[in-house]
């Protein structure tokens, strides 16, 4: 599969010659014709712009498709489901390989900075936070119960 433009998609053995197939039995098929818009249209919407492009990726699908479904004359439906099938897996691979070649070009793990924190100011704690407040309450709490003993003899 080879990429024509940045969101371009050209499906596996595509020639650049030949873009419409003007064989009588194309032209003169309806179910071919509708299968080829629907595809066209679904590769639009995902990106391809290229008109001569778009006509060989939706023939191309759509051959892919008669030729899975093996059958002389399908129905539409069937057809259409299968023409777009394959224009999914086509799109979605362009995509996959897409994303890869990106990843793979760049890295994608950021540059390791040295994080250090500055000093910061603790500023004043708060009285009952403050370890010399808990041991001069607790010191004039004990301190008439160590007397009374003493006041007894």
């Amino acid at each position: 599969m080879g990429i024509v433009e940045t969101h371009s998609v050209a499906a596996p053995g595509l020639s650049e010659s030949s873009v419409f197939d003007t064989t009588p039995s194309a032209a003169a098929d309806p179910l071919r014709t509708a299968a080829h818009s629907l595809v066209a249209d679904y590769a639009r919407a995902h990106g391809v712009r290229d008109p001569d492009l778009l006509a060989r990726f939706a023939r191309r699908c759509v051959e892919a498709a008669l030729a899975e479904i093996g059958e002389e004359s399908p129905s539409a439906r069937r057809l259409e489901h299968g023409a777009l099938g394959v224009a999914m897996d086509q799109l979605e691979r362009h995509r996959l390989q897409r994303d890869a070649d990106t990843l793979a070009g760049r890295n994608v793990a950021p540059e390791e900075r040295p994080a250090v924190m500055p000093p910061q100011a603790l500023g004043e704690l708060h009285p009952v936070a403050d370890p010399e407040h808990w041991r001069s309450l607790l010191q004039s709490l004990a301190a008439p119960a160590r007397m009374a003993p003493e006041a007894q003899r």
